[in-house]
């Protein structure tokens, strides 16, 4: 599993290119300013609503990128360009990938809030089990995991634009 999650990075330019992409920065920046509200609004539920149908519509536009570029236009698309490490269509296959997995853990984090906190994890007070407990309850580690699943959900709808430019920038390609 890590190899082929390496691969996909690596495909999508890096792990350094994704992480330096304005997309990334303009999450931060939204999360910053929300951040005292990240665990008192109900932010949890907005994702449960609107992530499962966009995940879908991020796995739908690789789908119907295959069916309507055409098996002569994806030769193209799947060749190296110059100079190029990846083709065009391997990249375009990794950046959503990449839309879809951090849509899906901000759905699983959204998920794991929206029960009660994951703090309320069933936690028996006994032996080491009773330390993650105490750090969430004591130490408000929690209001991190709403902080970063904040993130995930604004970066996750952030990456819907990014999906679409890319999918156009590609389909320049084939002219």
């Amino acid at each position: 599993m890590l190899k082929v999650l390496f691969g996909i990075y690596k495909d999508a330019g890096g792990l350094f290119y994704v992480i330096g992409t304005p997309y990334v920065y303009l999450a931060a920046i939204l999360t910053y300013f929300l951040f005292d509200r990240s665990y008192t609004s109900d932010w949890p539920a907005l994702a449960l609503g609107m992530f499962p149908s966009l995940v879908g519509f991020s796995l739908a536009t690789f789908a119907i990128v295959l069916a309507l570029f055409g098996s002569e236009n994806l030769a193209k698309l799947a060749a190296k360009r110059d100079g190029q490490k990846v083709s065009p269509l391997a990249k375009l296959t990794a950046l959503i990938v990449h839309a879809a997995l951090i849509q899906i853990s901000a759905l699983i984090s959204a998920f794991g809030l929206k029960q009660n906190g994951l703090c309320a994890l069933s936690w028996r007070d006994c032996g080491w089990q009773s330390v993650p407990r105490y750090i969430c309850e004591n130490l408000e580690v929690w209001k991190w995991f709403y902080v970063g699943g904040l993130f995930l959900t604004i970066y996750g709808l952030l990456l819907i634009v990014s999906t679409l430019l890319a999918v156009f920038q590609t389909s320049q390609m084939t002219r």
